[in-house]
């Protein structure tokens, strides 16, 4: 239960920088509704990483690859359900209002997430700052 926090830690954190730094980009490229497209994309985002994080500590267990590998395609199923609530409540939404801003947090919260998942543990920031090449 504990590493389901440290997690859920890392990933708020993480995600809570990704807005900082598209909430700038989307408040300029398309004003207040690209302010809340960017909000909406990350809070769906971490929704569904707390989620992704919970089955993964409950099921990681048994068999870590099936697990990741379901955990993806039902972050995936929810994310299609949410854009297609999105599209019905706010049909002028466009690329640049919130689908953008949704693919990017989406596939850098994925990222992290993975990061996660394949680590088993939580993630220190230097880890970004480190270099990762593979050497012949």
């Amino acid at each position: 239960m504990g590493r389901f926090f440290i997690q859920c830690r890392s990933l708020i954190l993480f995600l809570l920088v990704t807005w900082l730094v598209l909430s700038l980009a989307a408040w300029l490229i398309a004003g207040v509704d690209g302010l809340v497209g960017s909000t909406v994309s990350c809070l769906l985002a971490l929704g569904c990483g707390i989620l992704s994080i919970g089955l993964f500590c409950f099921i990681s267990e048994k068999n870590r690859i099936a697990a990741v590998m379901g955990i993806f395609a039902l972050r995936l199923f929810l994310t299609l359900a949410i854009v297609l609530v999105v599209k019905q409540l706010f049909p002028a939404w466009g690329l640049k209002e919130f689908y953008s801003w949704l693919i990017v947090v989406y596939l850098v919260s994925l990222a992290w997430e993975t990061r996660l998942f394949l680590a088993g543990t939580t993630l220190e920031w230097s880890w970004l700052l480190e270099q990762h090449s593979r050497k012949a």
